[in-house]
């Protein structure tokens, strides 16, 4: 009659011994993390592009331009029928008179879109020839000289080596006689810059 019992009392003491052994075990290992994953080659993430409708960084302006022209242009003929004012005073022609232009270049002197010119002249001064500058604006064709400025007292030894419009400023390089130059072969370089102001010239930067 006490068979049962003693199966019984045998099942609960195995399932006891069970339970302990497992709760005084080792811990269970735990999985170690996988490694990154390597980026394949020829593969790159991209990063979003910020350029859209909420991209608020200043942009940069593009610099204003002039509209074309339509006026007329600057004729050699409008350049020698012009009268010019001599830096001592008196006036003088590069057709007619005592004045010649000996060079002369275009450009937008005064910034409006349309080309002037610059003129060397060669004029008489205290009896002798002389170079001068003068700056001549645009009008719809016709010649709007400025008043001249010396460049050189003696136009015989002295000579023009280059005359150019850079911007809106005039550069000209004077080759004048040295101490031990003679009278034909000039050395002694000089180089000017001008600006055309309100109708007159100026000494540039």
């Amino acid at each position: 009659m006490h068979r049962p019992l003693v199966g019984t009392a045998l099942v609960v003491g195995l399932g006891l011994l069970t339970a302990l052994a497992v709760a005084c075990g080792p811990p269970a290992r735990e999985k170690p993390p996988s490694p990154p994953k390597a980026e394949e080659p020829g593969t790159r993430v991209t990063p979003p592009d910020d350029k859209g409708a909420g991209d608020k960084r200043p942009r940069r302006r593009s610099e204003p331009t002039l509209p074309p022209s339509d006026a007329a242009p600057l004729t050699d003929e409008a350049l020698a029928a012009a009268s010019y004012r001599q830096a001592g005073g008196g006036q003088t022609r590069l057709a007619t008179g005592n004045g010649e232009g000996t060079q002369s270049v275009r450009g937008d002197l005064d910034g409006d879109g349309d080309e002037d010119a610059v003129v060397i002249l060669e004029v008489a001064v205290d009896g002798r020839r002389a170079l001068e500058l003068a700056a001549v604006r645009n009008d719809g064709g016709r010649a709007q000289p400025s008043n001249a400025t010396p460049l050189a007292a003696d136009a015989a030894t002295a000579r023009v080596e280059s005359l150019a419009i850079d911007g809106r400023t005039i550069v000209v390089a004077i080759l004048e006689p040295g101490p031990a130059d003679a009278a034909c072969c000039p050395t002694v370089r000089t180089t000017r810059r001008f600006a055309l102001s309100s109708g007159s010239l100026v000494p540039g930067d």
